[in-house]
């Protein structure tokens, strides 16, 4: 689908990292069955306006216009659901908010988030380091702050002070 400049800009979304790079195929599959879940997902039987991107072969954004007609929390719990038995199919997870994403080499690596002080203490990472921001909440700080420089980014508080 990926039709994301067609839904309002303040649209919910939720982004989902994936624990390792996806294949092409994988993607491929997936993008198949997210654009299936998008055409019948619902909230107390109103279709929801909704679309996703999969963004670097990892990052899975789930977005819904609200405008339209709102998220329940059962359709949220169902796009839960979905992402719950994709991973269990490619045997990777998609829930874990303490591992961070950042880029190096043209790459994009993984740290956990407990090991970010040391990563900037022994120079890995700096403030210029571009991080992934998984914690965003529209469409539109999605189309502007995905990627960040650490300074900017909502972790580089908790490293540079």
């Amino acid at each position: 689908m990926k039709n994301l400049n067609t839904l309002n800009p303040d649209s919910k979304l939720w982004i989902y990292q994936s624990s390792r790079e996806l294949t092409d195929k994988e993607v491929a599959d997936l993008s198949n069955g997210l654009q299936q879940f998008c055409l019948q997902w619902t909230a107390h039987n109103n279709q929801l306006k909704a679309d996703f991107d999969i963004r670097y072969n990892r990052f899975i954004v789930l977005v819904v216009d609200e405008s339209h007609n709102t998220a329940s929390g059962c359709s949220i719990d169902k796009s839960v659901h979905f992402l719950a038995n994709a991973g269990k199919q490619y045997q990777v997870d998609f829930f874990n908010k303490l591992q961070m994403h950042y880029w190096q080499n043209e790459t994009i690596q993984t740290i956990p988030m407990a090991g970010i002080k040391g990563a900037f203490a022994n120079g890995t990472i700096n403030e210029q380091t571009v991080f992934i921001n998984t914690h965003l909440t529209t469409l539109t700080d999605y189309a502007t702050a995905f990627e960040l420089p650490l300074h900017k980014h909502w972790l580089g508080k908790r490293v540079l002070g």
